[in-house]
């Protein structure tokens, strides 16, 4: 599907190729972070021309699948027991060492759980979207 136009006349969205993504590995690290994986992330950037007619990134957004710990089932008669965290014990190792997952916390009560097997609160909200159907 092809990408829509820049507002700006003279700016141009593309998707970048992941062997361009060392372009913009400078603005990962100093955000602490590293390039997404190639094989589950897009890179859409908008670039100018700059006055030596070099491709400029102005800005770039990522489309990643990130893991996240979601739905997660207790019965109510091993509730408040160790099923929970021995649940998130075993679904923690499936990662290796450094890659980062979410949990989604709809409660105080889940929000806990989290914290109680390690999880830290982020300090962002969660927001939500949805794709638009097609312009014909």
């Amino acid at each position: 599907m092809p990408l829509p136009p820049a507002s700006n006349p003279n700016q141009w969205l593309r998707l970048l190729p992941p062997v361009e993504w060392p372009r913009i590995a400078d603005v990962f690290t100093a955000q602490g972070t590293t390039l997404p994986d190639p094989d589950s992330a897009h890179i859409i950037v908008l670039e100018r021309l700059d006055t030596d007619a070099f491709r400029d990134i102005v800005g770039f957004i990522v489309i990643q699948l990130v893991p996240h710990l979601e739905p997660v089932y207790v019965k109510k008669a091993f509730r408040g027991t160790e099923a929970f965290k021995d649940l998130a014990k075993a679904a923690i190792s499936l990662f290796p060492p450094g890659e980062q997952f979410y949990a989604f916390a709809p409660n105080q009560n889940i929000e806990q759980m989290a914290l109680s097997v390690g999880l830290v609160k982020l300090p962002w909200s969660v927001l939500r979207g949805a794709g638009q159907p097609p312009q014909v």
